[in-house]
């Protein structure tokens, strides 16, 4: 880990590029840029990008018409199949998007682009018997080359709309606004081993409407999902399988091909490989035919795709597909794109039962749902703790209640939670900017505001009263024991691009430094973390990293990542300067191999570590299942250690626990520093020297050397050993300046001297070397021998 002051700017880059006009600067995983450009030179480039707009324009409208053109020709079936195929068996062994390149980013989009155009145009298929791989091809290369011309489109998109609304907002907006509708093309928002889960969580209390409007129940629903998830993703490959395990039976089989079973099992597989078996939804799925007809589109029966306006037609709008995922091809319901149906299905589903049923109330018990969901994660990430769900709370009377998500209370630890089981904007930036920043101020400032709310009556007082909506009481809870107070904020609709740096976000009036993240991101924290302590110290670097201003990752699971790998890791981006634009990618792609690897359980997956001792790990363990006081801040202070001082406790425990047993009395651990990780006494308390040191004299030890050192504060630790070294009990207790009296100054400031002499002697009998009068003074005041113990 980088030290705090050790800039990273000052360190010899991996690699390093300057043209005049950019400086970038590669150290490991994280790319340093700075602007080097004049303001005449961009006032000129952003004049020529608005004047080249209209005609970059043309060109795209130009090739989507081609595009539509050849696609309207095809036989959708075929089409379609091709498209899928060919996206599944180019992603063949990449767990993470880091591996993806841009290429296979645009054949992953082509599926979901060719069903928006089929369902939106005419069809002037013929059929003939020319094979049509060729044409196939056209349109993949052609719908890849569309989708270079956009990406390069932005910039032009971008400056016009810097240029139109630099008086409506500020330009940190409009960036965010334009990186915004760069990441409108992102897909997957979960692991696969969640999407079930995801699923069964937020459907099964709408059971009764399901059943009333396509009698089919909610069980029925999340079945049929796993079902076509896995024949959408696994299940060609395992035909693969079966078919390899038919001709390894071939050798063994007497008249083979007279063998009428073996003939009828082979076209049954080659049927699922080369036909469209896997993409009918309702042999699949078992599904009535009305639920699955109101998530599909006909041929040419969604008209608003390509209608008159600005972008008509282009894949970066809200595509019909996701809108409804299927695709109805003579009196056949199909699903050829996996990531259009598990992102959007809840909300596709949502969408059907409105249309079927206008006064059914989705919305209240979608809350229900939500909040339960979220409370039972926190329930298993943080097992035995107090969890309040729905609370209210009086503001200026208790006429005028205030309403509060989740309270969770563990040992010393209090987490406040609202969450927003609403949908997020689904139209994009580039038609649509100002609803985007209505909703991210509805599902990340307005929680940011609920939990500064609530935060400020909890923390009004010792017993803190929480009431049912009606009124009555709940509940009083007990903060006198809180130590930390953690504020979230969990979305149901994953917005994690920016989730994960909102307090960056100039458009957004945050109040308090609540952390942002999706119900997605809340399972792999459930999932990963084994420890409640180790979590707990996460969101402390988590919500420390709001602070940062330089420290804004695009993805959750990167702070996650950052962590697993550096522990403290804001702490190296601290002082890093105004100038420097960083970003900081691939940090969760390790995590990415883990999540996706445990999909297919007999890969056995390997779980990336925190890279802690032993000895750490056993203390954390002994602090969770045993009956200590201020639990998660004992585990705060110790994690907070940088890789060397945690080595450095581990040798020194163990040192001292010899030392003492061989002496028979107390060799005292100390240690001193500008950082508060490296000022603590650690008392070991074995059988040697039982009753050696009672408890007043320790705390004398700790007062005296505060005031001996000239310090503000110093951590006393105390820590019981058995014979054979595990650990039997931890105690921890913060000591200040002010903790000392008036009247035991003079007293401890003998203690101290006489201290301090005592380890300058040993110093020198031990060491056998003289100490400079420049030198540290080896008593651990932190100051030079020669104003120190060499002075007296």
């Amino acid at each position: 880990m980088i030290k705090k002051g050790e800039m990273l700017v000052n360190n010899k880059p991996d690699k390093y590029f300057n043209n005049g006009v950019i400086e970038m600067a590669q150290f490991g995983r994280n790319i340093y840029m700075r602007n080097q450009i004049t303001p005449e030179q961009h006032a000129k480039a952003m004049l020529h990008l608005i004047e080249q707009y209209p005609i970059k324009k043309k060109e795209i409208d130009d090739l989507i018409k081609i595009i539509r053109e050849k696609i309207v020709k095809c036989d959708p079936l075929q089409l379609l199949s091709f498209c899928s195929d060919y996206f599944l068996f180019s992603n063949l062994g990449i767990s993470s998007e880091f591996d993806l390149s841009t290429e296979s980013i645009h054949v992953a989009r082509m599926t979901e682009y060719v069903q928006s155009i089929l369902v939106s145009s005419e069809n002037h298929f013929i059929k003939v018997e020319d094979d049509p791989s060729m044409t196939f091809l056209e349109i993949q290369a052609d719908i890849e080359k569309l989708y270079k011309n956009i990406q390069e489109f932005y910039y032009y998109w971008g400056a016009k709309l810097i240029e139109e609304h630099k008086e409506e907002y500020d330009n940190e907006t409009l960036k965010t606004i334009i990186e915004a509708q760069n990441l409108y093309l992102v897909r997957g928002q979960r692991y696969q081993v969640f999407e079930v889960e995801y699923f069964e969580k937020l459907l099964k209390i709408h059971d009764d409407e399901f059943f009333k409007l396509y009698g089919i129940n909610a069980n029925d629903i999340i079945e049929g999902i796993k079902k076509l998830e896995r024949a959408l993703s696994q299940e060609k490959f395992d035909v693969f399988n079966e078919i390899g395990k038919i001709f390894d039976s071939l050798g063994t089989c007497e008249n083979p091909f007279e063998n009428d079973s073996l003939k009828e099992e082979g076209r049954a597989l080659c049927e699922k490989i080369f036909g469209t078996k896997l993409r009918d939804v309702i042999e699949i799925t078992g599904w009535s035919e009305k639920f699955v007809s109101g998530l599909s589109f006909e041929i040419n029966e969604e008209k608003s795709f390509f209608d008159e306006g600005d972008f008509s037609g282009w894949p970066i709008k809200d595509l019909p597909i996701q809108k409804r995922p299927f695709i109805k091809i003579e009196n056949k319901y199909y699903c050829f794109d996996y990531y259009s149906f598990v992102d959007n299905f809840y909300r596709a589903i949502q969408k059907n039962v409105k249309r079927d049923h206008s006064n059914y109330n989705w919305s209240d018990r979608q809350k229900l749902a939500s909040e339960k969901m979220v409370a039972d994660i926190f329930a298993k990430i943080l097992p035995g703790s107090e969890i309040y769900s729905d609370n209210y709370y009086p503001t200026t009377s208790k006429k005028k209640m205030a309403e509060n998500d989740i309270i969770l209370l563990y040992h010393d630890t209090a987490i406040i939670v609202e969450v927003k089981a609403g949908s997020f904007v689904y139209t994009p930036p580039i038609t649509d900017f100002t609803n985007h920043i209505v909703s991210y101020k509805k599902l990340i400032e307005e929680p940011d505001h609920q939990c500064k709310r609530t935060y400020d009556y909890v923390t009004k007082g010792s017993q803190v009263k929480i009431y049912h909506q009606d009124g009555t009481l709940k509940s009083t809870i007990d903060m006198s024991g809180i130590k930390e107070i953690y504020m979230m904020s969990v979305t149901i609709d994953n917005i994690n691009d920016f989730a994960a740096r909102a307090e960056k976000l100039s458009f957004l009036q945050l109040q308090c430094n609540a952390i942002c993240l999706s119900v997605d991101d809340l399972m792999v924290y459930r999932e990963y973390f084994e420890s409640p302590l180790i979590f707990l110290h996460y969101l402390k670097q988590r919500r420390r990293a709001t602070l940062i201003p330089k420290l804004a990752p695009n993805d959750e699971l990167d702070h996650l990542g950052l962590y697993i790998r550096d522990n403290y890791y804001s702490l190296q981006f601290e002082e890093l300067p105004d100038t420097v634009i960083l970003q900081l990618n691939g940090f969760r792609k390790e995590i990415d191999d883990y999540f996706c690897r445990l999909y297919h359980s007999h890969l056995n997956p390997s779980k990336p570590e925190l890279k802690i001792p032993q000895l750490f790990k056993e203390i954390i363990k002994f602090v969770e299942e045993n009956d200590v006081v201020n639990k998660s801040e004992i585990v705060n202070y110790l994690l907070d250690f940088c890789t060397e001082a945690k080595e450095e406790f581990c040798q020194s425990l163990h040192k001292t626990f010899l030392r003492q047993k061989e002496i028979k009395d107390y060799s005292v651990i100390n240690t001193s520093g500008d950082g508060n990780s490296l000022r603590y006494t650690c008392f070991v308390n074995q059988d040697c020297n039982k009753d050696k040191m009672d408890n007043e004299s320790k705390i004398d030890y700790v007062l005296s050397t505060i005031l001996w050192n000239n310090e503000v504060d110093r951590v006393m630790i105390e820590i019981w050993l058995d014979k054979n070294e595990k650990i039997k009990g931890i105690a921890y207790k913060t000591f200040f300046s002010y903790d000392i009296k008036d009247d035991d100054i003079e007293r401890l400031k003998v203690l101290g001297s006489e201290r301090a002499e005592r380890i300058v002697s040993k110093y020198k009998s031990t060491v056998r070397k003289k100490i400079g009068r420049n030198d540290m003074c080896p008593c651990g005041s932190g100051k030079k021998y020669k104003k120190c113990c060499g002075a007296h």
